[in-house]
């Protein structure tokens, strides 16, 4: 399984949006999203809802430490 993290960066890459404009819509620093998409740091819990927000996704667990990405809506 792909860790949470990649998930998020191919969700990112994957969503037709500028890592700019994400930045702009979700209200983060681009820079901050710069760093993360090259893997320099982690994302807080709070700029991770931003961005899933922005892109419509659901965050899952699937056990105890797993966790999945969704679309929002989608099963």
């Amino acid at each position: 399984m792909m860790r949470f993290s990649d998930q998020i960066r191919e969700a990112i890459k994957g969503c037709g949006l500028s890592q700019r404009r994400l930045a702009q819509e979700s209200g983060i620093e681009e820079s901050s999203l710069s760093r993360f998409m090259r893997g320099e740091q982690g994302l807080t819990t709070s700029t991770l809802d931003a961005i899933a927000g922005v892109l419509r996704l659901e965050i899952q667990t699937q056990g105890a430490s797993e966790f999945v990405l969704r679309r929002s809506g989608v099963r």
